[in-house]
């Protein structure tokens, strides 16, 4: 730069980019730090944790839900649990973050290939595990299910439209009421004029 004697001098400026999810960190410290309820602060950091869990699986439509949440509470909680000044703070920190997600979710990528495949919730443990496999827009999934033993216990063919999540084609599919143990799940995908794809994942139940 010049000033008004024509001299010079230069300076560096370094900018710092982050990731939405290097961001919702350092949003997460800023709320783990204000004097609050206990209850309203450990309901607001379970959101963005939860946020974060999707958004390391690729679930940016899931972290933006999640966000929403964390939005309509604060919203809720303004100027009673949660002072005016923070609250204010919290939306100038998520806005740039939701815009961020909501900009990388806008693909959706219809190839036939394989994508994630796994049960859910994993270990199943009150409720019945479901099955979730991604491969692109096929025409329909086998999936058999073995126990450890080897044995075939579980068969199903799915045949309906995979639906849209996230930006992803998905099967997902409810598996039967099963035992203690670990399961071997095997998923077949087929789409006409194209080489089936195979994929294997386990699924692990604790009753």
């Amino acid at each position: 730069m010049t000033d008004n004697d024509g001299a010079t001098a230069t300076d560096a400026l370094t900018v710092i980019v982050q990731t939405p999810a290097q961001a919702l960190q350092a949003l997460r410290t800023f709320i783990q730090g204000l004097a609050i309820n206990g209850g309203v602060k450990s309901s607001l950091l379970s959101k963005i944790d939860a946020a974060l869990a999707s958004l390391a699986k690729g679930r940016g439509a899931s972290a933006d839900n999640q966000l929403a949440a964390l939005v309509n509470q604060v919203q809720a909680q303004c100027g009673g649990q949660i002072p005016s000044d923070d609250a204010s703070t919290i939306w100038t920190l998520l806005a740039p973050i939701r815009s961020a997600i909501q900009a990388g979710t806008l693909a959706v990528d219809g190839e036939f290939k394989l994508g994630e495949a796994y049960c859910y919730p994993n270990p199943a443990r009150t409720v019945e595990a479901s099955a979730h496999i991604e491969a692109g827009l096929a025409d329909s999934l086998d999936m058999r299910l073995y126990d450890a033993a080897g044995t075939q216990i579980h068969e199903a063919t799915l045949q309906s439209p995979p639906s849209l999540l996230d930006g992803r084609y998905t099967f997902e599919s409810r598996l039967p009421a099963l035992g203690s143990g670990v399961y071997t799940a095997v998923a077949v995908a087929k789409k006409s004029g194209s080489k089936p794809l195979r994929t294997t994942f386990k699924c692990a139940i604790v009753r």
